[in-house]
């Protein structure tokens, strides 16, 4: 209550009143009440996003940083056996890079076997020539020596025709 003040007139039928009366709070301890809870709003706030942001920080290390290091780390070095066992994307995308290189690695070995064969068989036909080529060779010495006789005969024959039949 901050004031009174009495009426100097009698209350009547016509006049009710007998005095003014003010009353009113001190807003010191509103203001200490609302400051207090706009600061311990504020504090809970501000931790909720810091626990917020270390839940996040957590779960995204575990489902999304951790299985992608560990892909990462799995290509760089594909002999090395790394299990990503979550059942995500991430899981997935693992499970079919593996299957990828180890169609790869089958190929690249179907792939080198296919070339031996060719070699193999380059090998053989280059074989094949050279004796075909040493076989002409012989046909063709043979022929010259063939032909070298014949004309010897026919040299022979053409003499021993002219000392017969002079």
């Amino acid at each position: 209550i901050y004031l009174f003040i009495p009426s100097s007139n009698v209350p009547t039928s016509n006049n009710p009143s007998i005095g003014l009366l003010e009353v009113g709070t001190l807003l010191d301890g509103i203001n200490r009440y609302i400051f207090s809870t706009y600061r311990d709003t504020l504090i809970i706030f501000i931790v909720g996003i810091g626990i917020l942001g270390a839940v996040f920080h957590l779960v995204f290390r575990r489902y999304v940083a951790t299985p992608i290091q560990r892909l990462a780390d799995w290509i760089n070095v594909p002999g090395r056996d790394v299990v990503l066992d979550d059942g995500g994307e991430i899981g997935a995308l693992a499970h079919s890079l593996s299957m990828t290189l180890q169609e790869t690695e089958q190929k690249r070995k179907a792939l080198e076997r296919s070339n031996m064969k060719l070699k193999q068989k380059i090998e053989k036909k280059e074989r094949d020539l050279r004796k075909a080529g040493q076989d002409l060779e012989n046909a063709q010495y043979h022929l010259v020596r063939s032909g070298a006789l014949s004309a010897l005969g026919e040299f022979a024959a053409g003499i021993s025709h002219e000392i017969n039949n002079p």
